[in-house]
């Protein structure tokens, strides 16, 4: 039991001391998934325009992890993506982000997860202004 209270002890400082990327971490996180997941230029350029990429490989899943946004065991925590999400300043509501959470997104590939989940995620987002 003392195990037990100590692990959850443990998670709790853990979970207290998470902070949203601020845009410049974002991009830095964003280019370092780009060289690891070796991304095309056209892949790239497709997620930069907010165009979801036909092969995106685990680049989604990729910058999820690097803010301990995503689990491969559950998921995406909901309550951290829509701090991270509104803290750039993007629209969405919770109830958006727990639809693109359930049971039919998921799949024992984590990779083919997290993008079924983003892919989700980009359908509730407002569409970005053309500049």
């Amino acid at each position: 039991m003392k195990i037990l209270i100590s692990l959850f002890a443990i998670f709790v400082l853990v979970t207290a001391d998470w902070e949203p990327r601020n845009r410049e971490q974002f991009i830095k996180d964003r280019d370092e998934c780009f060289k690891s997941e070796n991304l095309s230029e056209h892949c790239i350029d497709e997620i930069k325009r907010r165009i979801f990429p036909h092969e995106p490989k685990c680049y989604f899943r990729c910058v999820l992890m690097k803010n301990s946004v995503w689990d491969d065991t559950s998921g995406y925590d909901v309550e951290k993506a829509h701090k991270e999400l509104t803290h750039n300043g993007l629209e969405i509501a919770k109830e958006d982000l727990n639809k693109c959470n359930s049971e039919e997104m998921k799949n024992k590939d984590p990779c083919v997860w997290a993008n079924n989940i983003i892919k989700c995620i980009w359908d509730y987002l407002p569409k970005k202004k053309q500049e």
